[in-house]
């Protein structure tokens, strides 16, 4: 797991039709450490780019597996 500026990378997964991280915070504009900045700010522990641009967040992951 790569530690990028104060970010931590924990790996590509799948869902499978609903979202494993449940809220799109569409000002992150798909750059990746402004979608990992605003879910900090916003309270949320995780953070992830779907379809190259959609962030999306949550307090926890897993729901697929």
């Amino acid at each position: 797991m790569a530690n990028e500026g104060g970010n931590q990378f924990m790996g590509c997964f799948v869902d499978k039709g609903n979202r494993d991280l449940p809220t799109l915070i569409r000002e992150a504009g798909g750059r990746p450490e402004k979608c990992f900045n605003m879910a900090r700010d916003k309270g949320f522990k995780y953070a992830g780019l779907q379809n190259g641009n959609e962030c999306w967040v949550g307090n926890d992951f897993g729901k697929h597996g």
